[in-house]
């Protein structure tokens, strides 16, 4: 039987007067809702934009130096690598996706780079070999603008991504103020499935909108060999101003959804979440977590300003479905701060929610164990 809590004392000292579990509750949580699958555009393609049907007609398009709207036709293309923007291009497939299934589908990355305002629209990406994908340093990815960039406003919806094993993102954002992500299918990568962060815990960029996602087999080989820096579905370092909504996530090396970095006041509901395993190689410790907070959630050392997580569906194979990382002995430097859990299911193994050293006001409503 698993514990409904983990709280070690200085957590429970530090929080018992803002943990309110609900009794007596007599309805059970709700049911997440599922993602949408990639389909119909939110949009009407434009009559002006500029009409490709080979991969040399997609890399010359690609290569203006003004954003220019494109829209490509069915069929698979290849390239002897990634294809690097010269310009915030908008590219559409000319059909948008059928039953999740893309007609445009391109055997390498697209490099977006330090421009503003790019934009994929119901294009399929399958890649096999890294060398096929766009890079940024360690991100190894099917879609991605740098970390170093100051763009604005990136957007991606209605795409399928098959990793192949052989990148480390299906999208990866390094800097993604304004992004917004929609209806997309990410299988097969070694380390996130999206990951949108700039890694900074002083980051005051905000995300837009983060929707309607399945994310599936996200794990390196050996599993868990990240020891807990990878090998997440969805990873999260900011606000989302309209929040994280219906992501369902399966099969990942680690965790089901990372937050932290500069994640505060963001959203995260309709949340299905399973099957997530692995070892840490060096030691041995054993991961299977749900949803994982990492430093800093909310406004760090004030128990304020923290995320909302709820309509969440949690297992049955895991063996802890939320974690609030410990501040590993250094008062004020705890991972989570003011978060909210409500009208949730939570089905592990081993513990329901852990609230480690110095997890400073959480709250903990209609939650069923």
């Amino acid at each position: 039987m698993s514990d409904a809590f983990c709280l070690t004392r200085r957590s429970l000292l530090g929080a018992s007067l803002a943990v309110g579990l609900t009794r007596g509750a007599t309805a059970g949580p709700t049911r997440p809702a599922r993602p949408e699958r990639p389909g119909s555009y939110d949009a009407g393609i434009p009559r002006f934009a500029l009409p490709v049907a080979s991969s040399r007609q997609l890399a010359a398009a690609l290569r203006r130096s003004r954003p220019t709207e494109i829209v490509l036709a069915d069929g698979i293309y290849e390239h002897d690598g990634p294809v690097v923007a010269r310009a915030g291009h908008r590219l559409w497939a000319r059909n948008p996706p059928v039953r999740g299934v893309p007609s445009a589908v391109l055997h390498y990355g697209l490099d977006f780079g330090r421009f503003p305002r790019f934009a994929v629209r119901g294009v399929g990406f399958a890649l096999t070999a890294p060398e096929q994908a766009a890079v940024d340093g360690t991100y190894v990815a099917a879609v991605l603008n740098h970390v170093t960039a100051e763009s604005v406003g990136g957007v991606i919806t209605d795409c399928a991504i098959d990793g192949g094993f052989a990148i480390t993102q299906g999208l990866q954002f390094g800097c993604p103020r304004g992004a917004v992500v929609r209806r997309c299918v990410i299988s097969r990568c070694t380390d996130e499935g999206l990951r949108i962060s700039d890694n900074r815990f002083d980051s005051t960029v905000r995300i837009t909108a983060i929707s309607d996602l399945e994310i599936s087999q996200i794990a390196r080989d050996p599993r868990g060999s990240s020891d807990g820096r990878a090998e997440a579905g969805l990873w999260v370092g900011h606000v989302v101003v309209k929040g994280v909504q219906r992501i369902r996530v399966r099969d990942t090396g680690w965790m089901g959804l990372w937050t932290g970095n500069a994640s505060r006041g963001t959203v995260f509901s309709d949340l299905d979440i399973d099957t997530a395993s692995g070892v840490a190689p060096d030691t041995g410790k054993h991961a299977s977590f749900g949803i994982y907070l990492e430093r800093y959630n909310g406004v760090r050392g004030s128990g304020q300003g923290g995320n909302t997580y709820e309509r969440f569906a949690l297992g049955p194979s895991l063996e802890v479905g939320i974690t609030n990382e410990w501040d590993e002995g250094r008062a004020g430097d705890q991972a989570s701060n003011g978060a909210t859990f409500r009208d949730g299911r939570i089905r592990s193994s081993r513990t329901g929610i852990n609230l480690g050293e110095g997890t400073l006001a959480p709250t903990i409503e209609n939650v069923w164990f």
